[in-house]
């Protein structure tokens, strides 16, 4: 038997202080670090023109994941745009039908649809015009990439393309690094290139999607329902035949499987890693409403200012409206988990509304403004709120509460500079609209993760930010978004990745808001006030 005792000043000593701090030895730069220091640096470095090419079989949700990349880096600043290659493909094999067209032969409108047998491994001629149209269409891509169209701001080159098709082969992949390494050579610009593959083995899920891409393909318009199941099913088993995952890890990825249930990075850092990757864990197809309302109305101009007796009867009627609607939302689920086992309850159908009560029933974000947090505190109604800074007016710094024209006067050079490009000047002292959405970031990320009923309080300018990103509008432009007092501005997903808008006024609800004046005096002026 043993016994040892521990001295910390012998430790020190000793060298022992290993378990505490780790080594305080400088790390030495061997060949091996330098190897793979040289690979992040040539991975880190800023790259403004990037191709991020879609993998997967069909039914995997591709177009989806596009449009949310879509919508979410231009939403960031940088233009981006999704080039289909089966749109590519069927305008090909409309032509070549219109050839050998026959008067017995099909409508026009039928021109350019494929069946299974056209993405047969073995059918060499079809095989032939779809890597042609897969070329095409990268060419075209890359074009834009080196054009100025979309540019959001004089001088800003920074520009994506989402290159969507199965891209399913070894061949196929090397060809696309092989034509974007020779437009590199020939604009003398670095061209970033990474592969993001769906991997999904969900069986239910699948159907799901097979149903959905049939019921908007142009390939399925007009065909029985069970008809176009049974030609997308023979479909997908033909590319499974020549079908090769991602697996080099010499290339940059991204795998996510399952529609996010997991996700593998490989080579991915900077603002891939920073921004896109959080994003891609959050995305999901689940059917949830997000809302987004403006505080209450104050008894002061100011951003300390807590709200009056009108801000008060707004904030009354909103909670009855949200938790009400966080109600209804979780009934049907409840019934739902019920009727596949998942609640241990009574077998009644019946559902108390009292019961739901305790359940995490929807989930509330403010600023740290006191009348947002106000707005969205409730006495009687506890639901889970977090007070986020994120959340907080534009920061205008010396301009804060003064109007365009009065900015103008002020500063005649700042001003010029400011309607030269809005989306990047800053406000002295104070923060540019790129800078909001770098702090909005986050906050979008987690209304996106949620499954449950979201309401967002804050204010004109963060609101119309986020309206520009679930509108997939120019966020430039969004300083002219009306977002009007004493409403609520409800979203709802719909299934190719954009969402559904509607606006309630809850003055129009409540018989208390009769009085309620239709000016507010607000601290926050339009960002093109006057224009």
């Amino acid at each position: 038997m043993f016994s040892i005792i521990f001295d910390d000043m012998t430790n020190q000593e000793n060298g022992n202080s290993y378990y505490d701090a780790g080594s305080t030895k400088p790390k030495e730069v061997t060949d091996a670090v330098a190897r793979k220091l040289a690979e992040r640096s040539k991975l880190t470095n800023p790259r403004k023109l990037l191709v991020i090419a879609l993998v997967g079989l069909p039914g995997r949700g591709k177009s989806f994941i596009g449009r949310k990349l879509q919508a979410y880096m231009s939403w960031h600043g940088t233009p981006c745009k999704i080039f289909n290659v089966g749109m590519y493909r069927r305008d090909a094999n409309a032509e070549h039908q219109q050839k050998d067209k026959s008067e017995e032969s099909k409508d026009d409108t039928d021109l350019g649809a494929c069946d299974a047998n056209f993405f047969d491994p073995k059918n060499v001629a079809a095989k032939k015009l779809r890597e042609e149209v897969a070329m095409l269409a990268l060419r075209h891509s890359l074009k834009w990439l080196d054009s100025t169209d979309d540019l959001i701001s004089e001088g800003d080159e920074g520009k994506i393309v989402i290159f969507d098709a199965t891209n399913s082969t070894k061949n196929r992949r090397e060809r696309i690094v092989e034509e974007c390494t020779e437009f590199e050579n020939e604009i003398g610009q670095s061209v970033g290139v990474i592969f993001l593959e769906s991997v999904c083995d969900d069986e239910e899920l699948l159907e799901d999607n097979y149903r959905m891409k049939i019921s908007v393909s142009p390939d399925y318009k007009g065909v029985p329902e069970e008809e176009a199941m049974a030609d997308v099913r023979d479909r997908v088993r033909k590319y499974e035949e020549a079908y090769e995952t991602l697996d080099d890890d010499s290339l940059s990825y991204i795998k996510l499987f399952n529609f996010s249930s997991k996700l593998l990075a490989n080579q991915i850092y900077g603002h891939m890693s920073r921004a896109v990757v959080p994003a891609l864990s959050a995305w999901h197809i689940g059917q949830r409403p997000i809302y987004l309302c403006r505080a209450a109305m104050t008894e002061s101009k100011g951003r300390a200012g807590t709200i009056d007796i009108h801000g008060r009867k707004f904030r009354d009627a909103l909670s009855k409206y949200f938790y009400g609607e966080c109600v209804d939302f979780a009934i049907p689920r409840h019934e739902e988990a019920r009727a596949t086992n998942c609640l241990h309850q009574s077998s009644s159908i019946y559902i108390d509304r009292k019961k739901l009560e305790n359940d995490y029933l929807g989930k509330i974000l403010c600023s740290t403004m006191p009348r947002s947090v106000e707005t969205a505190t409730w006495d009687d109604k506890e639901v889970p709120m977090d007070i986020l800074s994120n959340l907080n007016p534009l920061d205008k710094g010396e301009f804060n509460g003064m109007e365009l024209h009065e900015m103008e006067k002020l500063d005649p050079t700042w001003h010029a500079k400011f309607l030269a490009d809005p989306y990047n000047t800053r406000y002295p002292g104070g923060e540019c609209y790129r800078d909001l959405i770098n702090r909005l970031e986050s906050c979008v990320i987690d209304m996106e993760q949620q499954v449950v009923p979201v309401l967002v309080v804050s204010h004109l300018s963060v609101i119309q930010v986020l309206l520009s990103y679930f509108r997939n509008t120019t966020v430039a432009k969004s300083s002219s978004v009306q977002v009007p007092m004493h409403t609520v501005i409800r979203l709802d997903p719909v299934g190719g990745g954009s969402w559904k808008e509607t606006q309630i006024c809850l003055r129009d609800m409540e018989e208390t808001f009769n009085d309620l004046p239709q000016s507010v005096n607000d601290d926050e002026t339009p960002f093109y006030e006057g224009r």
